[in-house]
């Protein structure tokens, strides 16, 4: 990394500042720009005798003598611009080598093996959302089979259907069986109901109503539970019966998702407790709250302050804090931004506004000169001019 880009890679944890000494392919922009060095590196000898993509290095040679010259060419340029190679991954003075998937040789390029088995072996689908990682894995080697889309026709066209796997269909398997793509669409892997779940919000924001009473106008009716033959009418008594089912059914589907989106959530949850004494660090926004002093670069501002002790558990999930006494900020705080103290330290960062500093003061207004009642949305806001 350039000596003058360092410093903007800079991150700071609660303890000591880092920055990056090579690129971080973690970072936005990082694998573009490593891809620019290695074609700005290579450029005067690209798709004469090398290849290059991110780390994968392709050298390509008629005979063995230009073989030998080409790789010093490469070794030099690597070694000008402190670049740095691990020998166990890679192979000299092949035949045919595997590059990208592919296997590459002087008379052709192949299909995996590995990768052509994998598909044989897929098993059969039985979903539209299995049908469709099945179709995406195989259109990636669509140029080594002829006639590809002929042959897949069949099974993109029940993709618009109802889907139920039927055994005329395993034919079609035959000609197009190849791996999954990453690609889906909005109505498949479950993004539908994050999209429905995007709009009712929106519409409870923007109508303060749910979406059925927007819709129909009234409220939802109250559900009476129903037991079976409450009637004496054999058709009322059938209808409520199967209708009593299917709210079940629904039931329990809701709490089919409920669980599994919990399942998911907990996983990047953890379980946190605190006793009274132990010293703990404190998560704020600096970027967000007036309270923590300004600085320059709020990226750059840390995360976590303290440490501080614990005075007091409120409640289950809440601590009360000893922060210092010029704080001008509430000292409860909720479980969720408190992190144990491994071992104790000073004070990273003011809790307040630096009261030598004027900028930095909270200014309190002399008087108040007019007023005035303004309309944000639905709802009547009162404004005042100061001086």
């Amino acid at each position: 990394m350039h000596e003058t880009y360092v410093h903007k890679t800079a991150f700071r944890t609660h303890e000591v500042h880092y920055e990056f000494l090579v690129t971080p392919f973690g970072l936005t922009n990082a694998p573009s720009t490593f891809q620019g060095l290695m074609n700005e590196v290579f450029r005067s000898h690209l798709r004469k005798f090398v290849l290059v993509f991110f780390d994968n290095i392709l050298v390509f040679s008629q005979d063995w003598h230009k073989h030998m010259e080409h790789l010093r060419k490469v070794f030099s340029l690597l070694m000008k611009n402190s670049l740095f190679a691990e020998l166990s991954k890679y192979s000299f003075g092949e035949d045919k080598v595997e590059y990208l998937g592919h296997y590459v040789s002087a008379t052709r390029v192949s299909t995996n093996p590995k990768k052509l088995r994998a598909v044989q072996e897929w098993p059969i689908p039985t979903t539209v959302k299995q049908l469709r990682g099945l179709l995406g894995l195989t259109s990636y080697y669509k140029r080594f089979v002829k006639v590809y889309g002929s042959i897949s026709k069949q099974l993109t066209d029940i993709l618009k259907d109802s889907f139920l796997w039927n055994k005329k269909w395993n034919h079609y398997l035959q000609g197009v069986g190849l791996l999954a793509s990453t690609a889906y669409h909005p109505q498949t892997d479950e993004q539908s109901e994050a999209v429905n779940k995007c709009l009712e919000t929106s519409l409870r924001c923007m109508t303060g109503r749910t979406p059925f009473e927007a819709l129909y106008g009234f409220q939802p009716p109250l559900h009476m539970p129903y037991f079976p033959h409450d009637s004496i009418v054999a058709a009322v008594d059938t209808y409520m019966t199967d209708r009593e089912s299917m709210i079940r059914i629904l039931k329990y589907h809701l709490k089919k998702a409920q669980d599994r989106m919990k399942v998911q959530a907990d996983k990047k949850r953890t379980e946190r407790e605190f006793s009274v004494e132990d010293k703990v660090y404190l998560k704020l926004q600096p970027y967000k709250q007036g309270i923590v002093a300004v600085r320059p670069f709020e990226k750059l501002s840390p995360r976590f302050f303290g440490p501080f002790e614990i005075l007091d558990k409120i409640g289950k999930v809440a601590y009360k804090l000893k922060l210092l006494a010029s704080a001008q900020i509430h000292s409860v705080f909720h479980v969720s931004q408190l992190k144990r103290a491994i071992r104790a330290t000073n004070c990273s960062a003011q809790l307040l506004m630096s009261d030598g500093d004027s900028d930095n003061q909270i200014k309190q207004p002399a008087a108040i000169l007019e007023r005035r009642i303004i309309r944000r949305g639905n709802k009547v806001a009162a404004q005042v001019l100061v001086h």
